[in-house]
């Protein structure tokens, strides 16, 4: 183990003793930019190789073994039927508007929790507006005016709870 390590550093002298004479013989211009690019590279590949070499063999980590063509996978393909992606997608859109309006709502002051009813038919249907507790001077309009210039729905599916 001290053996090889002594080695490595040795190796990386080497190496740096090389590149710096390969750095002298390169002409002050564009090009020397490049060659330090390159030369930075593979002193940092010199030093991590065997780092990731030892890891990979001192761990005995599994290897990642490839589907294979003539091997069938053994596991059957069940794929969710149209209705229950579009249900799915349905609700991940109805929680994501609500979050959105809330965030718009909770932006004007007024801190509330709101959930959305929506159809691809119909668009959104209901809401419900869970305010957090009532705000002095904050009436039940002024949230569904907010509401319906934000949603397009009228005021009449608006449902505001404390």
């Amino acid at each position: 183990m001290i053996q090889s390590l002594a080695d490595w550093i040795r190796s990386l002298a080497y190496l740096v003793l090389a590149v710096t004479f390969l750095e002298l013989l390169v002409p002050e211009n564009q090009l020397n930019k490049l060659v330090k690019v390159i030369i930075g590279f593979v002193i940092s590949a010199a030093i991590i190789m065997p780092i990731v070499n030892w890891v990979r063999t001192s761990r005995d980590l599994p290897r990642f073994e490839f589907y294979q063509a003539d091997k069938p996978d053994p596991r059957p393909i069940v794929l969710p039927s149209t209705d229950t992606i579009s249900r799915q997608a349905t609700r991940l859109y109805q929680a994501t508007l609500g979050l959105e309006v809330a965030r718009y709502l909770n932006a004007q002051g007024i801190p509330a929790q709101v959930q959305i009813q929506w159809t691809p038919e119909a668009g959104v249907t209901e809401v419900i507006a869970r305010l957090q507790d009532e705000p002095s001077g904050l009436d039940r309009d002024h949230v569904t005016k907010l509401l319906t210039e934000l949603l397009p729905i009228d005021g009449e599916r608006i449902r505001i709870e404390y």
